[in-house]
């Protein structure tokens, strides 16, 4: 996937020497913030433009690795730099959201597009600079953050270790703690309406890349297709031929680092939403700020035809 990932740092109001509480992502960060809000400031380990699989760190930013307290990150093979450093770390340092048991019934397998991909790349070995199989990422979908369901999970696990971590803050967190609920509830009850007028006309939703499967299983979505699989590999003839054949409406997430084929499905609707969620990075309200989003997104595709 082409990711753009952004270097930030969350200020949270009201915190005076605050803690750093480092994640791997940006979208983490800005959950993390959500739930330490005027106790710690969460920051992103990627810098700008950088891809979570094939990531080389600096000496400078293994050096805040090697001290950091906490991390949260996702495993499940989505940050392979930060799980090298992993065994020379204190146990407990890196947290794998996705690795942790409650998440284990919300998980999807990873999809891809397998043999047919194989076939017509001539089974042409694609391997990264460190000699190892460019597609072997693992089996679980990685794009957990966009599972509302999920989300719920890592608001109670990430709120208790900010209080082992911050016990002197227990009364800021739990309230944060409740905020985070109450966001994730409008998030769920916004896009109940939203997966209900999906279904109601019909519509199958067709992603540039597949980084969404979290969010079509929560809505329900009907999965018409995929034009790169979670691992970046095109879509090979015959799977641009089918979906190019779909009948009906059609709404396309477009992922904005994505390059859409020209003249495909001329007459799908687009719910353009970056999967990272890059643009509310640094509001207070981030993981609420984020869904507002994804809705008004799909809700496009809701609109009536032109004539």
């Amino acid at each position: 996937m082409r990711f753009t990932y952004v270097l930030f740092a969350i200020a949270i109001g009201g915190a005076s020497s605050a803690q750093t509480v480092n994640t791997s992502l940006p979208s983490l960060a800005g959950i993390v913030g959500d739930l330490a809000r005027g106790v710690a400031e969460a920051e992103s380990l990627l810098p700008a433009n950088s891809d979570p699989h094939h990531f080389n760190m600096a000496p400078s930013q293994i050096k805040t690795i090697n001290s950091a307290v906490r991390i949260y990150a996702i495993g499940q093979g989505m940050e392979p730099w930060l799980e090298k450093l992993e065994p020379s770390l204190a146990e407990g340092t890196i947290v794998h959201l996705g690795e942790i048991e409650p998440v284990h019934p919300f998980l999807l397998e990873a999809r891809h597009f397998g043999a047919e991909m194989e076939s017509e790349l001539e089974d042409e070995e694609h391997e990264d600079e460190d000699g190892h199989d460019d597609h072997a990422h693992g089996d679980i979908d990685p794009h957990m953050w966009l599972s509302p369901d999920i989300l719920g999970v890592w608001a109670e696990v990430i709120s208790n270790r900010l209080l082992a971590d911050m016990p002197e803050h227990a009364e800021m967190l739990a309230d944060n703690l409740e905020v985070f609920k109450g966001d994730l509830a409008k998030i769920d009850s916004d896009l109940a309406e939203i997966s209900a007028s999906f279904a109601t006309r019909d519509i199958r939703v067709v992603a540039t890349h597949d980084a969404f499967q979290y969010l079509e299983a929560h809505l329900g979505l009907d999965s018409g297709g995929m034009l790169s699989d979670v691992h970046d590999n095109p879509a090979g003839a015959r799977t641009l031929s089918s979906v190019s054949r779909l009948t009906g409406e059609i709404c396309l997430i477009v992922d904005p680092n994505e390059r859409l084929p020209e003249g495909l499905l001329p007459q799908a609707k687009y719910a353009i939403i970056d999967p990272l969620g890059t643009a509310f990075i640094g509001q207070q309200h981030y993981t609420l700020s984020f869904f507002n989003a994804i809705t008004q997104a799909l809700s496009s595709c809701l609109e009536p035809k032109l004539p």
